[in-house]
Parts: C-alpha cells; sequence; structure tokens
C-alpha cells in the first residue's frame, strides 16, 4: 500500500469535498480516502499495483478540480 497526500485547487463547499471523495473511492485500488476541505488536500492510501498517483490526480481533474503540483492553496 501506498499513501499519496494531494494539495486541490477550488474546492469551496463540503459539496466539492464529498465529490473528490466519492471520485477517489471510485479509482481502482483506493482503500481510504480523507478529504480535508479547510487543508485543501486529500489523503489517499491506494495499491500501487492496481492505481498510479496519475490516476488519482485525473479523478480530481475529472470533477472539475485543479491538483496543485506546488502544495500551496
Amino acid at each position: 500500500m501506498k499513501e499519496k497526500t494531494v494539495s486541490i485547487l477550488g474546492m469551496d463547499e463540503e459539496k466539492d469535498a464529498k465529490l473528490v471523495e466519492e471520485a477517489l473511492y471510485d479509482v481502482w485500488g483506493v482503500t481510504m480516502v480523507d478529504v480535508s476541505l479547510q487543508q485543501a488536500k486529500a489523503n489517499v492510501l491506494y495499491d500501487e499495483a492496481a492505481a498510479s498517483e496519475i490516476d488519482i490526480e485525473q479523478a480530481i481533474v475529472d470533477q472539475g478540480f485543479q491538483v496543485n503540483k506546488g502544495g500551496k492553496p
């Protein structure tokens, strides 16, 4: 198992955080998701044999949000 923290731009409301959480759980191999609206980030635990960091980031982008590669909101 591998853990990844993703900084997310564009989450303004609790429903946005829920949307991101649901999208991440839909990624094959993801076993745990913790999305923080206040910190604008998601912590994801996943099986690296089934999913990749790109899959996780793409799930966020597909919901209309941006992955902040710089790490600062």
